[in-house]
């Protein structure tokens, strides 16, 4: 996996393919292993590009805390070190929130977004209550047990698991509570409001 320095934070991310980029946003926990099969089967008609947000997978630990806005502005500066002016942007659950952001913040670099399994606004109470949870067993006495349900959840086998399960182990803990998205809920709420806007 190829690396980019962003203010001394080492970035990995993998391509592989030609045609019209899509860069793929994974969830926090999970790191870009979560789109092998997508890296594989879109690759022969598109040019994928996957990355670990900081602080997840092969990715530096950051000081400076994760925000929306700060993996939005990972992603333009990955997509200019590959010299893409405009990308079709995709996030898996939470990283469909991600996709938001980077529609508000830079519409002129996305063909489009698209969002897999994800949410504008957190209204449910169970919702609520498993990324209150999730925020809350962030730390490193229970990442191996947050990473086993996360990655166990979104495997379809148990080789899935394992791969999944790996990559996740090494993320670090105080990047992913502050990303398990500081639970964003009133920035994920305003999404909605925001986007309803944009769309009259």
């Amino acid at each position: 996996m190829p690396t980019l320095t962003i203010n001394e934070i080492n970035i990995h991310y993998d391509t592989k393919g030609d045609g019209i980029p899509i860069i793929f946003i994974h969830p926090p926990l999970l790191t870009s292993t979560i789109f092998k099969f997508q890296l594989e089967h879109f690759s022969k008609k598109y040019k994928v590009i996957t990355f670990d947000i900081r602080g997840h997978g092969k990715s530096d630990y950051s000081d400076e805390p994760i925000t929306y806005p700060l993996i939005v502005e990972d992603i333009v500066a990955l997509l200019d070190e590959l010299n893409i002016e405009k990308a079709f942007i995709c996030g898996y659950s939470t990283g469909g929130s991600i996709v938001l952001e980077f529609l508000l913040q830079h519409p002129e670099r996305a063909f489009g977004g698209i969002v897999i399994s994800g949410m504008s606004e957190v209204k449910d109470r169970i919702l609520k209550l498993r990324l209150g949870a999730a925020i809350n067993l962030s730390n490193d006495k229970t990442i191996p047990f947050l990473t086993y349900m996360v990655t166990r959840g979104n495997a379809n086998s148990s080789q899935t698991f394992n791969s999944l399960r790996k990559g996740a182990k090494e993320g670090h803990s105080i990047n992913i509570s502050n990303i398990t998205f500081i639970v964003e809920i009133i920035t994920v709420r305003s999404f909605y409001k925001r986007f309803s806007i944009l769309f009259y």
